[in-house]
C-alpha cells in the first residue's frame, strides 16, 4: 500500500495515507523522508525544507505560508502555517468620471417589437402550460412549419414536464419562466397551449405575463376546442401573417398601415419602403462576374 500521495513535482508537502510513526523512511517520489514526529493519516509531512514565510505548496497549488521554518519529515498543520490570506482591510470607493467621446450609432439586423424589445430571431413559440399537452404543441409545430415565410424562420415547440401537481416555488419559477418565454424578443408570435385542468392555466399564467400585444401572443385551451389541431393551426397561421410583417422596419410598418386605413393597396416595394435596397446599393460588379 503506498504511504503517502504527493500530486505534483512542485509539492513541499505529501498527504499521509496512513498514520505515520515518528523515525520511519519513506520512498516519496524517490526521494527517501525520516519522519521527525507521528503523522496523522489525512495530515500533511514535509518533503522540501519550508523557510518562515515561505509557501506550503500541496497538489500543485499554494494552500498557506510557514509560521516558521519547517524541516523535511515535520508534520505540517495548523500548529506552523497560516492562510495567505492579509488581514481585513479597509476600502473607499473614489469612483472616476472619465471623459466619453460620443461615437456614430451603431446597428444591427433585429426585429423591433411593439414594447420596444429588439430580437436577433423571428421566430413563432408554442409555449405549452402543462408537459400533458407537449405532444399536441410538438405536432402543431411541425404542422406549422409548411406555412413559414418572409423573415418568420421556424415555428417551434418548448415542451416541458411541468404545469401540475406543484407547489410553492416550484410552481412560482415555472410560470415565472413560462411567462418570461411568452415574453421574449425573439419570438415574432407564441401561442400559448393549454389544456384546461392544470394548475398553470391560461387564465393563471396571464398574470405573470403582464401586458400583451393581442396580435402577438395568441391562447388556446385544448379542452375547449372540438378540434384543438385545426384552431391551433389558424392561430399559427394569423401569428406567421403578424410576424412576417413585424419584422419589418417601422417605416415599412407605419406606411402599411396606412394604406390599410386608406384601403388602399401598394404595387411595389418602393411602394412602402422608399429606402428598399436597390442593385446600386451592392458592391457588384457585373463586368466582373
Amino acid at each position: 500500500m503506498q504511504d503517502v500521495i504527493k500530486i505534483n513535482q512542485e509539492d513541499n508537502v505529501a498527504v499521509a495515507l496512513r498514520p505515520i510513526a515518528k523515525g520511519e523512511t519513506l520512498d516519496i517520489a524517490g526521494t527517501p523522508v525520516t519522519t521527525l514526529e507521528e503523522i496523522p493519516q489525512g495530515h500533511k509531512v514535509a518533503v522540501k525544507p519550508i523557510a518562515q514565510g515561505g509557501n506550503v505548496i500541496k497538489y500543485g497549488f499554494r494552500i498557506g505560508v510557514a509560521k516558521e521554518d519547517i524541516k523535511v519529515g515535520q508534520w505540517v498543520h495548523v500548529h506552523n502555517i497560516k492562510t495567505a490570506l492579509g488581514d481585513l482591510l479597509t476600502y473607499e470607493y473614489e469612483p472616476t468620471n472619465p471623459s466619453v467621446t460620443e461615437t456614430e450609432h451603431a446597428y444591427f439586423d433585429g426585429f423591433r417589437r411593439t414594447d420596444g424589445k429588439v430580437g436577433v430571431r423571428n421566430e413563432i413559440w408554442i409555449i405549452p402550460t402543462v408537459g400533458c399537452v407537449n405532444n399536441i404543441a410538438t405536432a402543431m409545430a411541425k404542422a406549422a412549419n409548411v406555412h413559414v415565410k418572409g423573415s418568420v424562420e421556424e415555428v417551434i415547440a418548448f415542451p416541458h414536464p411541468y404545469g401540475c401537481s406543484q407547489m410553492g416555488d416550484d410552481q412560482e419559477h415555472t410560470r415565472t419562466i413560462l411567462a418570461d418565454l411568452v415574453n421574449h424578443p425573439n419570438a415574432g408570435g407564441v401561442l400559448v397551449l393549454g389544456l384546461g385542468c392544470e394548475n398553470s392555466n391560461i387564465g393563471e399564467l396571464k398574470r405573470y405575463i403582464g401586458d400583451y400585444d393581442e396580435n402577438r401572443v395568441k391562447f388556446l385551451v385544448c379542452q375547449e376546442c372540438e378540434d384543438e389541431m385545426e384552431a391551433g393551426e389558424a392561430l399559427l397561421e394569423e401569428l406567421i401573417d403578424y410576424a412576417t410583417r413585424s419584422g419589418a422596419p417601422l417605416e415599412v410598418l407605419e406606411n402599411l398601415q396606412e394604406i390599410e386605413d386608406e384601403g388602399d393597396v401598394y404595387e411595389s416595394i418602393e411602394d412602402i419602403w422608399p429606402d428598399y435596397p436597390s442593385k446600386d446599393d451592392f458592391l457588384w460588379n457585373d463586368d466582373e462576374y
